[in-house]
């Protein structure tokens, strides 16, 4: 039996292949929890008999509702699925959806016949006063704050939630989900897997593309260094976990702050190993060679850092608020001083961007990887015009043709250059889809993600290949393109 079910859609190929804790639905788990409600997380990117499952669960007994989070893309088609399933067997059941994109589209996401409630923002509160409403039958939701729903077939509104005090909440209830499974999902990082943690929410800058600016309502906010050492030591402690991955959207958004935590983990002697989503480098470009090579002996092994292009202009249209040579010097200070591992993300199909643009973030790309050998990068991917954007609004001025529906937009792929991208020419379009395709050939830990000793040859043997093509632009004979390597070693779409 089961109070409240929950459902964690997929999320291509790398969702599947580095399975983070489903962060979300465990932290609109926490208060009902801890008043004793039974909940029932069901994690697509796990249980490949999700449908089943699900069914079992709503025979067994009628859930008070059934919350999805979902995000823009392809998950959308998974939460669909899911809601049409509940509504067939059950249509009395409520169901809420809650996430970055029915957060931004609310009104949208609420007419679908098969959604009843949007959770809009952080659910933690929201979540909570809708389950017991619904518990006591209420019929009348205009008060709970942050809510979307239906009155007489119309969407409704009710006024906005105040961002939380992240001090004031619960700790998270994992024993709801399998820790071994998520250990045994981000395997590719540390031996053991890792235990991910959300330390703070949100960030101080405006980049355009960033979903931050509208859903953090562009706020940094953070939990006291004292209970972030609480979330590590339970970690270790309860599920012997030494691999920690925080996954705030910008952890160093205060150095002072980071040096506290890093020291307290230091202090207890918990011996853990740490990877950073969110780090930026002119955050940390400041640091000196003696204080990066503190963070790794307090225990930093990995830094995930947004570059994004390597063209300054690119940079100062989107408010990066950085340079490239910050970047090129950070590089060098980290190859230099420590064994600290940089994993840089890129992005190209910006408005604006020329060829001149992308050689130079093609330069920059190929240049990270031959002044540090421990630099990861992933591949450059399209840029994604996510509702709530900066970006996505002048997407729209420069004739974007946004999804209509729910449906629309989990079958619209932002990686079709021909309809997500009108402002580019059709020579454009053909160098951008090559770059890109090349580049996922650079990528050191594809492999750590693929589990056949051939395609992790294929990678290997591609890496000299796609090196020499992005740093000489040398694009004109792909044969692997035309072959589809990168989605055969994948068994997905490029950009997934």
């Amino acid at each position: 039996m089961a109070d409240v079910l929950l459902i964690q859609p997929t999320d291509g190929f790398y969702g599947r292949s580095q399975m983070f804790l489903p962060m979300g639905l465990l932290c609109i788990s926490s208060f009902l929890d801890q008043e004793g409600y039974k909940i029932k997380i069901i994690d697509m990117r796990a249980d490949e008999e999700w449908e089943k499952t699900l069914l079992n669960k709503l025979k067994t007994s009628p859930p008070i509702c059934v919350g999805i989070t979902v995000k823009t893309g392809i998950q959308i088609l998974d939460g669909l699925k899911a809601s049409k399933l509940i509504k067939k067997y059950n249509k009395d059941i409520p169901v809420v959806w809650g996430g970055v994109h029915p957060s931004f589209l609310p009104e949208q996401t609420i007419i679908n016949e098969n959604i009843d409630f949007v959770v809009q923002g952080e659910g933690e509160y929201t979540f909570y006063e809708l389950v017991k409403a619904l518990q006591e039958k209420k019929r009348n939701f205009c008060d709970i704050k942050g809510l979307w729903y239906k009155e007489d077939s119309k969407p409704k509104a009710a006024p906005a939630r105040e961002l939380a005090d992240l001090d004031k909440l619960v700790t998270l209830p994992y024993d709801l989900v399998d820790i071994n499974t998520y250990a045994e999902g981000t395997k590719y990082q540390f031996e053991g897997g890792m235990f991910t943690l959300q330390s703070s929410r949100g960030c101080p800058f405006r980049c355009t593309y960033c979903y931050n600016n509208n859903f953090n309502r562009a706020k940094w906010r953070a939990m006291s260094p004292e209970k972030v050492l609480e979330q590590v030591k339970l970690a270790v402690n309860r599920y012997n976990i030494k691999g920690i991955g925080f996954v705030d959207d910008n952890f160093f958004a205060s150095i002072k702050r980071a040096n506290q935590i890093l020291e307290l983990i230091e202090k207890a002697g918990l011996g853990v190993r740490l990877w950073f989503q969110g780090a930026r480098v002119d955050s940390l470009h400041s640091m000196s060679e003696s204080q990066l090579q503190r963070l790794e002996k307090l225990g930093v092994e990995y830094l995930q850092i947004g570059v994004e292009s390597g063209s300054q202009k690119i940079l100062d249209f989107i408010k990066k608020n950085m340079r490239v040579d910050q970047v090129i010097e950070f590089n060098e200070k980290l190859a230099k001083n420590t064994n600290i591992k940089p994993i840089y993300n890129f992005m190209i199909g910006f408005p604006t961007e020329t060829e001149k643009d992308i050689s130079l973030t093609t330069d920059l790309f190929v240049r990270l990887l031959e002044d540090n050998p421990k630099a990861i990068l992933r591949y450059i991917s399209y840029l994604s015009f996510y509702p709530g954007t900066e970006i996505y609004d002048l997407a729209l001025k420069m004739g974007l043709e946004p999804p209509s529906s729910l449906e629309e937009w989990g079958n619209h792929c932002f990686f079709d250059l021909n309809r997500s991208y009108p402002w580019l020419s059709e020579k454009m379009k053909e160098r951008i889809k090559r770059v890109v395709y090349a580049s996922h050939g650079t990528n050191r830990k594809l492999g750590d993600f693929l589990d056949s000793r051939f395609k992790r040859l294929l990678v290997k043997i591609y890496y000299p290949v796609s090196k020499f093509r992005l740093k000489h632009n040398f694009y004109h004979f792909m044969p692997e393109a035309r072959w589809n390597l990168i989605d055969k070693i994948t068994d997905t779409m490029v950009g997934d």
